[in-house]
């Protein structure tokens, strides 16, 4: 039985996540404005095949104390 992996990468504790899902939740996303660093990452449905065309349904992104959960369907 293998050992389990402590070497991960874990979110700060001061990190704030906010789920924006509706058109009045994003001003939300200015306080990301006055950050250094800004990451990025999206989600959607695999392409099972050339004609089914996916779309993003999430958009991640986040700065150094406050992480965006975008819902892009709701949107």
């Amino acid at each position: 039985m293998s050992q389990p992996v402590e070497n991960y990468l874990q979110l700060p504790d001061q990190v704030k996540v906010h789920w924006i899902g509706t058109e009045e939740d994003v001003p939300k996303l200015a306080i990301l404005l006055d950050d250094e660093f800004i990451g990025v990452d999206s989600e959607w449905r695999p392409q099972l095949t050339q004609l089914h065309k996916t779309k993003p349904s999430l958009f991640q992104i986040s700065g150094t104390k406050d992480a965006f959960l975008i819902d892009l369907v709701s949107l």
